[in-house]
C-alpha cells in the first residue's frame, strides 16, 4: 500500500499487486482498477486474479471521497479524473512504461475522461458508464417517482446549484459522450442487459462513437451484481494483447493535457500542494465509523423518493437533503400557482 496527494491536498490510499518473485517497474505493464461510486479500491479484487493471470501488474486507489482516501464528496468523474493522472504520473516516475484502465460505473467515466486527454494509455475496460449523468438523473427519476417532466427539470435544477454550492462542480458538464470521440486506445465495453440504474443505452452509445477500436460484450445481470468468470477473463485478455505484446518496442509520450475549467493537478507528489477550497460541514463521527465500516461514503438510511435517488446516485446526504428541499419548496409553490 501506498499514499499519493491529489492537487487539492487529499490523501489518496492506493494499493499495488504483482508477480512474484517481483520484476522491474518497465518489465511489466500495469492495469489500473476504478472503482464505482459508493465503493472503494477493495472492488478489485473481483478481477485481481485474472489480470494477475495476464503477467500484468494491478493498481487501484481509493478515489477521493471513497474508502480510506480523503475528500467529503465524490463527483462521478469529474475530479476523479485528477486523482487518476496523479497515480499515472507517480507510476511513470517509477518506471511503468504500459498502462491499461479498468473502470466500472464512475470509474469506468473516470477512465474515458482521462483517454481523451492521454493517448498513451495502452487499452481500456469500460463497465457500465453513463453518458450524460443529467439523463441518468432524468431517467431514474422517472423510472421510480413518475414525476412530470417539467418537475423533473426543476428537481435536477435545484440539484444542480447544491452540488455546485457544496461540491464545486457542475453535473452538466458530466458528459463523456462528448469526450470519447477524442479517444486514441483501444476499448473493450461492458454492460449488463438488465441494468436499471444506468440504462444499457448509456454504454452503447459511447462505443457507438468511440474515436478508435471499441468492443462491446453484453452479459445477464444488474448495474451492482458481480460480474461472469468468462467476462473476466476475456476482459483481461483483451488488456494482455494489447499491452503484453506490445511492451518490447512501445514508448510512452507521456500524458497531454488540455487547457481546461479545472487547473491541472500537481504531478510531483514532494511539491508543496495549493490550499484545498473550503470544505463543507465535516460529517459526524457516528457517520464517519459508519462510512469506515462500509469502505464508502454513505450516510444513513433515506426515506423521501426524491432523496433516495439522489442518494444512490452518490450524492451526499447533506447535498441530497438540500437539493430535495428546495424542490420540495417549489412544487408547493407550483402547486399554489
Amino acid at each position: 500500500d501506498f499514499h499519493l496527494k491529489n492537487a487539492r491536498g487529499m490523501r489518496l490510499a492506493c494499493s499495488m499487486f504483482g508477480s512474484y518473485p517481483k520484476k522491474p517497474m518497465s518489465a511489466m505493464p500495469c492495469v489500473i482498477y476504478l472503482h464505482g461510486n459508493c465503493s472503494s479500491r477493495s472492488e478489485a479484487l473481483d478481477v485481481l486474479q485474472a489480470v494477475l493471470a495476464k503477467d500484468l501488474r494491478l493498481c487501484c486507489l481509493d478515489l477521493s471521497g471513497s474508502g480510506h482516501s480523503e475528500g467529503e464528496f465524490i463527483s462521478l468523474g469529474h475530479f476523479e479524473q485528477f486523482d487518476l493522472q496523479v497515480l499515472i504520473q507517480h507510476l511513470r516516475n517509477a518506471g511503468v512504461r504500459l498502462f491499461g484502465l479498468w473502470g466500472r460505473s464512475m470509474g469506468a467515466v473516470t477512465a474515458i475522461l482521462r483517454a481523451a486527454e492521454d493517448p498513451s494509455i495502452g487499452a481500456l475496460i469500460l463497465d457500465s458508464p453513463f453518458s450524460h449523468l443529467p439523463q441518468v438523473a432524468q431517467e431514474l427519476v422517472q423510472s421510480q417517482i413518475g414525476l412530470p417532466d417539467f418537475l423533473v427539470s426543476m428537481a435536477l435544477s435545484h440539484v444542480r446549484t447544491a452540488i455546485q454550492e457544496r461540491a464545486y462542480f457542475d453535473i452538466q458538464e458530466l458528459q463523456p459522450i462528448r469526450s470519447a470521440p477524442q479517444a486514441r486506445s483501444p476499448a473493450l465495453f461492458a454492460v449488463a442487459e438488465d441494468d436499471d440504474f444506468v440504462l444499457p443505452h448509456h454504454t452503447h452509445d459511447l462505443h457507438r462513437v468511440w474515436g478508435a477500436e471499441a468492443k462491446l460484450v453484453t452479459f445477464t445481470g444488474g448495474h451492482n451484481g458481480s460480474r461472469p468468470r468468462w467476462y473476466l477473463e476475456q476482459a483481461a485478455d483483451f488488456l494482455a494483447t494489447r499491452l503484453v505484446e506490445t511492451l518490447p518496442t512501445a514508448v510512452s509520450p507521456g500524458p497531454i493535457f488540455k487547457e481546461a475549467k479545472e487547473p491541472a493537478p500537481t504531478l510531483h507528489v514532494e511539491d508543496p500542494l495549493p490550499p484545498p477550497p473550503p470544505p463543507p460541514p465535516p460529517l459526524n463521527d457516528g457517520d464517519a465509523e459508519a462510512e469506515e465500516a462500509e469502505g464508502r461514503k454513505y450516510q444513513g438510511p433515506v426515506q423521501d423518493p426524491v432523496l433516495q435517488q439522489l442518494r444512490e446516485m452518490g450524492f451526499s446526504q447533506d447535498i441530497a437533503q438540500e437539493a430535495a428541499q428546495r424542490f420540495e419548496s417549489a412544487e408547493v409553490l407550483t402547486s399554489v400557482g
